[in-house]
């Protein structure tokens, strides 16, 4: 029995068809009944039995022109032997086709069987791995508390070995081991140094000294050293060096008391101011935040910055000044340092292949880092206005696009949020050119690479 060549559908009794003459090409119009009655005519008496009306010629020679349309719109050609309707063969062919499905669907069942084995063992695989994830990452975290905690007890030996099971754990650490050997080689003069000044503090509170000048001289070995040591980017111990000898107190202590002798110290009749002053000025230095010892008071050494290239503040005989700055004055000191500008608004029509259900508005930033520590993260809301400061809206815009380094920068795009035409926010937000539009980012807080945080209240 005929059936479509390309969609395997086969004639029905409606199915016209259309029979050429191969000699004048006059072509007729018939049906599936009458081609089968005339091909059982054919069997029967084995000679030619239909002439063309046109021409006269007999159209049922053995090479007959019969073409018929299929519903999925694929014509194509017959003969009219194609239309014996011999039962033995329709049954034959059922039989065979019967087998065929059954290898089909023994095949299928096979294929789905395999599939629920991949699709289980996947699912098993996933779920392992998912939960070896979580025990690692819940291993770092126990690493880096663990870090923070040893190393400002000055346990220097388990610091290190947790930063080689962090690294064996996959976990970036930077030039953190490269730190921590230099704060190892360095805290002891440093201690040394804080130790002598803390004896002449003593001496000059006690009043147990019999020259101030000899005091001071005392101090000239120890602030050389410390003047000398060697600084190491993200070290908090090289940060707490830096500021204290770029410190106005620290330079006026230098300069005017210890490595110069123009000031006559021991003079009967201003000895005991000089006394005063140079234990005020000692005492602003101890106050300054040592980063192994959280027990003092102080400035936090994180929240000022202080480039290493800065000119020292000058200081004049018998003035000293401890530094004055508020917590509040110090984080927005830092905060006027770090700078997020939206360069640009784009629209991106939505697209289903791509997962975008809607129009996409795009706001592209940037971030500038003019502190001295690199950052990790930003937490803030960028407030948007048209142009006559009238607010349009304010989103939650968390900044977490890899460190931002000290006194560089850094881009993101395809950032932003899906178009709502229901809200009249989005709505002129979406309308509006980038160059009618005001952006405002407000931080809220502030992590950096080495730990330290900055929140606003």
């Amino acid at each position: 029995m005929i059936c479509c060549n390309k969609c395997g559908k086969k004639p029905v009794k409606e199915t016209k068809f259309a029979w050429k003459c191969g000699t004048c090409g006059k072509a007729f119009g018939t049906n599936i009944d009458i081609l089968r009655t005339i091909q059982l005519r054919k069997k029967t008496s084995q000679t030619a039995i239909l002439k063309c009306k046109n021409c006269g010629k007999f159209m049922d020679v053995g090479y007959e022109y019969i073409y018929w349309r299929c519903g999925c719109g694929n014509v194509q050609r017959q003969l009219l032997k194609d239309f014996d309707v011999d039962a033995g063969k329709k049954v034959s062919a059922m039989k065979q086709k019967g087998k065929v499905v059954k290898k089909i669907i023994l095949l299928c069942v096979c294929v789905i069987v395999l599939v629920l084995g991949i699709f289980g063992g996947f699912n098993l695989y996933k779920h392992i791995q998912t939960k070896h994830e979580q025990e690692k990452q819940d291993r770092i975290n126990q690493l880096i508390a663990d870090i923070d905690k040893e190393k400002h007890m000055k346990n220097f030996d388990k610091v290190q070995s947790d930063y080689d099971e962090l690294s064996a754990l996959g976990y970036d650490i930077g030039n953190q081991k490269e730190i921590i050997r230099y704060e190892r080689e360095n805290i002891q003069a440093v201690e040394d140094f804080l130790a002598m000044l803390q004896d002449v503090n003593d001496k000059l509170t006690s009043r147990n000294y019999t020259s101030l000048r000899t005091l001071m001289d005392s101090l000239k070995s120890s602030m050389e050293t410390f003047n000398n040591m060697e600084l190491m980017k993200d070290s908090e111990l090289a940060n707490y060096i830096k500021f204290m000898r770029n410190s106005a107190v620290y330079q006026n202590l230098w300069n005017t008391y210890v490595n110069s002798d123009t000031i006559d110290l021991d003079y009967w009749l201003t000895s005991n101011g000089y006394s005063i002053v140079l234990q005020t000025t000692i005492d602003g230095l101890l106050d300054f935040d040592y980063p192994y010892d959280k027990t003092k008071g102080g400035i936090s050494v994180p929240d000022l910055d202080i480039a290493e290239d800065e000119e020292p503040v000058k200081s004049t005989p018998l003035v000293t000044t401890k530094p004055t700055l508020s917590p509040a004055e110090r984080k927005r000191k830092i905060l006027k340092k770090i700078k997020v500008t939206v360069y640009d608004k784009k629209i991106r029509p939505k697209n289903y292949d791509a997962g975008r259900y809607s129009d996409f508005i795009e706001l592209d930033y940037k971030v500038e880092n003019n502190t001295k520590y690199d950052i990790k993260g930003i937490k803030g809301i960028l407030h948007i206005k048209d142009q006559f400061d009238e607010k349009i809206m304010d989103i939650q815009c968390d900044i977490s696009i890899g460190v931002i380094v000290s006194g560089g920068s850094k881009s993101n795009t395809n950032t932003g949020l899906d178009y709502n035409e229901f809200r009249q926010a989005h709505n002129k937000l979406y309308s509006l050119d980038y160059s009618d539009l005001i952006f405002e980012y407000e931080i809220e807080q502030v992590n950096f690479t080495n730990g330290k945080k900055i929140k606003v209240q």
